[in-house]
């Protein structure tokens, strides 16, 4: 189920941009023939994935692209104790280098024949995760299989959400879409001795029969983190579901947020859990404005599609005449970052939260889908098969909600040179008109694709506005 949901998200996503594939579609049209092969929906063909260390599109001028998943942890990797609580860390990879936790951080240096050499950037308290001063070996996967590995939502290891019951159940029916990654990390050198003489017996037995231990692990709901070279990972959403959380590791000043999750009574569940771990972990404090914050803000044409977060709902526009037209699509959040060594204060960031919502002024199809469809825009995610009306009217919904917030603004001119640049690297559409007595302090992105306290930052790519 792994290998072909990965192969199902590289053919959609990625083969649609191969050239060999526009290529064989010219041809057809031209001369009537081409390589049939070439044409399957459904096959990954040659050039359809990208390797990992040759996808760069913040080199020219793209975003720079970060992958979340989660490591699985159970069991303390400090012990035998049984995690109650996350059962999970925080993994991302990008083009540059890979971030765990909080305190690890690591930086591609150069390709092997089927591995990436890492090298630790900074010793996390205690022994590091990664070796300073010497290469590690890590599997190298593709785009498209980190891709696959961070929509794993079903697997036997679900981050906070694991459990023996569904981790038996989901191995005794295959639905596996977790992976296990061959860290390259030699565990038993990095640790001490007392961390590991409860399980030197099933450490020989993995020594010997891997995968057999491997299996037994995920129908055992036993996944022990970064105490093993193979590391269980799976869907980042089983730790931080709107992806938002590695960017306000980076501190970035604007970060525009989809809450796209399926969230059928608008309980913000997913944004919650951004508000309180990104505090526990940084120090960051997430404030949603109020309705009187907002006015000094925005530009009147688009304040009516802002508005506090329990007004971001689907409404029955049928029978709710008097709010047709006036449903906020969105709200605004400020983001208090934490203050370091010689801070007196932390910068402060802004985060945009778009919702979908219905105002009764979408176009007819939009509107009669959701007539015969109660649950839109917010049905469950577990459908992975849209059909035609299915799919058009999401798409349709989310480009409605951006021109009704963006398109009013899009003339305007900004006050101060940071939204200059915003305009300059995310098009003309501007959505602030100002938004404190100053910019927003300046964020760059590190090496490490991710925050590092104490290390110089060096920016990567054309502007650190690109990540978010």
């Amino acid at each position: 189920m792994a290998m072909f949901y990965s192969a199902r998200l590289t053919r959609t996503f990625l083969g649609a941009s191969n050239p060999r594939r526009r290529e064989a579609w010219q041809t057809l049209r031209k001369t009537g023939t081409t390589t049939a092969k070439m044409l399957d929906w459904t096959e990954v063909e040659e050039d359809d994935d990208v390797p990992l260390p040759d996808y760069a599109p913040h080199a020219s001028g793209g975003p720079l692209h970060i992958i979340n998943v989660t490591l699985n942890q159970t069991v303390g990797g400090d012990s035998t104790a049984l995690e109650q609580d996350r059962k999970g860390l925080p993994m991302a990879f990008g083009p540059a280098a890979v971030s765990v936790g909080t305190e690890h951080h690591a930086q591609w240096l150069r390709q092997k024949t089927t591995d990436l050499d890492l090298r630790g950037l900074r010793p996390a308290e205690g022994a590091p995760l990664f070796p300073i001063g010497r290469t590690t070996l890590a599997e190298l996967l593709p785009l498209g299989r980190l891709i696959g590995i961070s929509g794993a939502a079903v697997a036997p290891g679900l981050g906070a959400g694991t459990n023996l019951g569904a981790s038996l159940l989901t191995v005794l029916l295959n639905l596996r879409l977790g992976y296990w990654w061959h860290s390259g990390i030699n565990v038993y050198a990095r640790s001490s001795g007392a961390l590991h003489r409860g399980d030197a017996v099933l450490r020989l037995f993995a020594r010997f029969f891997p995968v057999l231990m491997h299996f037994i692990d995920e129908a055992t709901a036993q996944f022990r983190g970064t105490a093993r070279r193979q590391w269980y990972l799976s869907d980042g959403g089983h730790f931080e579901n709107t992806a938002c959380y590695e960017l306000i590791r980076r501190r970035l000043p604007l970060i525009l947020c989809s809450d796209a999750g399926a969230d059928s009574d608008y309980g913000f569940a997913d944004l919650a859990n951004l508000v309180r771990k990104v505090r526990i972990d940084f120090g960051a404090e997430i404030r949603f404005l109020t309705h009187a914050e907002y006015e000094p803000l925005l530009y009147p044409a688009i304040r009516p599609y802002f508005g506090e977060l329990p007004e971001l709902k689907r409404i029955d526009f049928r029978s709710e005449p008097a709010t047709q037209g006036r449903q906020p699509h969105a709200a605004i959040a400020r983001v208090q970052y934490a203050a370091r060594d010689g801070e007196k204060e932390g910068p402060t960031g802004w985060l945009f939260v778009f919702k979908p919502t219905l105002c009764g002024e979408e176009p007819l199809d939009i509107r009669e889908y959701a007539e015969r469809n109660s649950d839109f825009p917010q049905q469950s995610t577990g459908d992975q098969s849209f059909d035609e009306a299915q799919w058009e009217s999401y798409r349709r919904l989310g480009e409605h909600i951006v021109e009704r917030v963006c398109a009013p603004a899009r003339e305007a001119t900004a006050t101060f040179d940071f939204w200059t640049q915003m305009r300059k690297h995310c098009g003309p559409r501007v959505v602030l008109d100002t938004v404190a007595s100053e910019p927003p302090a300046q964020s760059s992105v590190p090496p490490a694709d991710s925050d590092r306290p104490g290390v110089a930052a060096n920016p990567v790519g054309p502007s650190p506005h690109t990540s978010s």
